[in-house]
């Protein structure tokens, strides 16, 4: 069933729409999957600048590409800008805050049945065009991709598991939280595989590798890391964290403030439910802003 958790109204804003997916919980056998486990990459096997291209360039590329006669190079489809530089560090804190959340629904989902209502209304979104870009008459249907999980801070200790995974269209944000799961879902597993959905986001081996730890067997196709992207496109930019991007891109703040949390815990705290959306928002956003594509600009066409 689908329950509406209140939230509180900030001062002169709007209303977050927040909504908790839950259903009673029937035992569940891990589901076994066919597919090969991926290797796990890491700096000793590849470098780090070389995942980053591998799974963000090459895969970008190979979505524009497709369909095209004449097949043009990455340059030409997105020729450099040197025109965007870094964004000092001090003058960050200055910045008005990105918060894309405020305006976006947000799903929790806590069960199966949840994760599969959370799909169903991902794959809407993507038909009714909410995510959708256009590059040189390709339209590239895109989802803001990022993973959440309790940091570890001493030296040897094993790292946590993947706790909530957010996929995001403009208006609708999704919190799969995996930490009541066994196991990933059909539903959900088929999103992440699906090579026609563009996953974008900032160092994404780090999150499929933590999820392939989760659940052995899945590969999560479309992947689209913004690192190596925006430095094929912004020359000059030498952060090119999330933080800086939303920085460098919108001239937009994005809070770390919950980035510490302790993401394996039984609730989520309203700071913490926004905190992640606006993580998944925000690789959408800076998707976006390298495209050449500005969604304020468009709904004030529009």
């Amino acid at each position: 069933m689908l329950l509406r958790a209140a939230a509180r109204r900030a001062p002169r804003r709007t209303q977050q729409r927040t909504f908790v997916v839950a259903a009673r919980k029937q035992p569940q056998q891990a589901r076994a999957y066919s597919s090969p486990k991926p290797p796990h990459l890491t700096s000793k096997t590849l470098p780090r600048g070389r995942i980053g291209f591998v799974n963000g360039i090459r895969q970008l590329q190979k979505s524009l590409l497709n369909g095209f006669d004449q097949r043009p190079t990455l340059s030409e489809l997105l020729p450099p800008d040197a025109s965007i530089t870094d964004v000092d560090k001090e003058h960050i804190k200055n910045l008005p805050r990105f918060d894309a959340a405020e305006d976006a629904e947000v799903l929790l989902c806590a069960s199966e049945t949840g994760f599969d209502l959370g799909v169903k209304r991902l794959r809407k979104a993507l038909q009714s065009g909410d995510s959708s870009l256009t590059l040189h008459g390709k339209e590239l249907h895109c989802l803001g991709f990022d993973t959440e999980r309790t940091p570890t801070f001493r030296l040897g200790q094993p790292e946590q598991p993947v706790a909530c995974l957010q996929l995001a269209s403009h208006d609708l944000v999704v919190l799969f939280l995996l930490k009541n799961m066994r196991h990933i879902p059909a539903s959900l597993q088929d999103l992440l595989e699906d090579p026609g959905v563009l996953k974008v986001g900032v160092a994404l081996s780090e999150d499929t590798n933590a999820l392939s730890r989760h659940a052995p067997g899945l590969t999560v196709r479309g992947l689209v890391d913004l690192a190596p992207l925006a430095e094929a496109r912004f020359p000059s930019l030498t952060r090119r964290g999330l933080r800086g991007l939303v920085a460098s891109l919108g001239g937009r703040r994005l809070s770390k403030h919950q980035s510490t949390a302790s993401w394996g815990q039984r609730t989520y705290t309203p700071a913490m439910i926004r905190y992640a959306a606006n993580d998944a928002l925000a690789g959408l956003f800076c998707f976006g802003r390298i495209l050449g594509h500005d969604r304020e600009d468009e709904r004030k066409v529009a």
